[in-house]
């Protein structure tokens, strides 16, 4: 098998609950998101790498509304802001949104000064609603440590949606969680739960130069 079947045959096995776009995988199961670490069929990292979690329910500060609002910690600190310029972001009923209709709720990974760790996964329960409670697709931007960004649509009915950046040099720096255009002056964006992971060294490894090595030996 030569070397673009092989990668064919790779993405393929990876694609049935993923999708990959530039250094990052995109997951719609948090199952499958969470096991990818581990998974050695068309796995982003590592064989047998063990990743670290660390999740937020948004579970305290009910009914609590601010410029911005932050959480997690170390590798794994996080804050809120709403793309409007004086808007503020609400965190009620175990979930975090952003108090206006049509603002972007952003995310921003921010890891200690002189942190060998960043997050290298990301999902969350996402929320995407209309003035009468009704749910509508929408799209999150996640931002790399080296400047690049991936657009990820989905629909109302895909509750969860994860990403793995699988370049050690390329953590995920930030999530822009964003209305549709033509639905953007009536949508409300926030999620009910944030996860975020990261990889201890020796940190991850392409899919694709995964795929070269392979190719490589069968070749010899």
């Amino acid at each position: 098998m030569n070397t673009k079947l092989l990668i064919a045959a790779l993405a393929a096995a990876a694609s049935a609950a993923a999708s990959a776009d530039a250094a990052i995988t995109a997951y719609a199961r948090q199952t499958t998101w969470a096991a990818a670490p581990a998974n050695l069929t068309g796995s982003v990292f590592t064989p047998g790498t063990g990743p670290i979690f660390q999740n937020e329910t948004f579970a305290g500060a009910a009914g609590s509304s601010a410029a911005s609002h932050s959480g997690g910690s170390g590798w794994g600190a996080w804050t809120a802001t709403s793309s409007v310029a004086g808007g503020t972001v609400t965190v009620d009923h175990g979930a975090i949104f952003a108090a206006t209709a049509g603002s972007s709720l952003v995310i921003t990974f921010a890891p200690p000064s002189g942190s060998s760790m960043g997050v290298m996964g990301v999902g969350g329960d996402f929320r995407f609603f209309d003035q009468n409670g009704a749910r509508v697709d929408g799209r999150i931007w996640v931002r790399l440590g080296n400047g690049t960004s991936v657009m990820r649509s989905f629909t109302a009915a895909e509750p969860f949606v994860g990403f793995w950046s699988d370049d050690a040099s390329a953590p995920i720096t930030s999530l822009r969680i964003q209305p549709i255009s033509n639905l953007g002056a009536t949508t409300f964006v926030g999620l009910d739960a944030l996860y975020v992971a990261t990889v201890p060294a020796p940190g991850a490894v392409a899919i694709f130069a995964t795929v070269g090595m392979i190719g490589s030996r069968r070749r010899r």
